[in-house]
């Protein structure tokens, strides 16, 4: 298989030699660059993507409208009297689960104001379901930002993070890969698996340098240099 493209400015400066390279999910933080990764797990089953949106406000005004749009389909919900913001999300709720006219895309549940939404599908393409909160402007209720919860994974695919050797999970220990390019959270980015690396252009945990993890990067093919060619 031939390896993918990577940037010149970050393959010609963070690694050279026999390189093995792929696209990984870099999960849970924006990364730089020359990151040394662990892997952050490997689901056995299809994991559900969850968002999740809060809602707040002392006083909804009554009979004014709040919906939320899931995959470009629209679900309304009128305040009635004395509704809290609790009751506009148990609203949302009901009209999203609603057995004939709800959601074909995600399940709802909500917590105080909090509606809670579940791809019905699981696995990685739950994570594009558009997903768009829309209080009237007069209606006294105000929606937070849209948050990811649970992102989706489908069966065996990896996610990446930031080698630490203070983390108590055990795998997160154990340097496997070097981030090539920039990457924000979530999403995919090009990663070396084995290969000669610039020393000065790794990165690593606070507290933690290269001389935490040499031997372990040399075991598994990723071999440091001081300079590199």
């Amino acid at each position: 298989m031939q390896a993918p493209a990577v940037e010149t400015k970050f393959y010609d400066q963070i690694v050279t030699g026999n390189v093995v390279m792929d696209n990984g999910f870099i999960f849970g933080a924006n990364a730089e660059a020359g990151t040394v990764l662990a892997s952050a797990g490997v689901p056995t089953s299809a994991v559900a993507a969850e968002k999740s949106i809060t809602f707040t406000g002392a006083t909804p005004v009554a009979t004014k409208k709040v919906a939320v749009t899931i995959g470009g389909v629209k679900f309304e919900y009128a305040i009635a009297e004395s509704d809290t913001v609790s009751d506009v999300a148990a609203g949302l709720k009901a009209l999203i689960n609603n057995a004939t006219t709800g959601s074909a895309l995600v399940t709802a549940d909500n917590t105080s104001g909090k509606l809670e939404l579940t791809a019905k599908t699981a696995g990685w393409a739950g994570n594009n379901i558009t997903i768009v909160a829309e209080p009237a402007a007069d209606s006294g209720v105000t929606a937070g930002d849209l948050t990811v919860e649970t992102t989706g994974q489908d069966k065996g695919q990896e996610f990446w993070s930031i080698v630490d050797s203070d983390s108590a999970t055990a795998a997160l220990q154990n340097p496997k890969a070097v981030l090539l390019e920039d990457a924000k959270a979530n999403t995919f980015a090009k990663i070396a698996y084995c290969g000669e690396f610039a020393e000065s252009l790794l990165v690593f945990s606070d507290g933690d340098d290269i001389t935490t993890f040499k031997d372990a990067m040399r075991a598994r093919g990723m071999y440091v240099k001081k300079v590199i060619d």
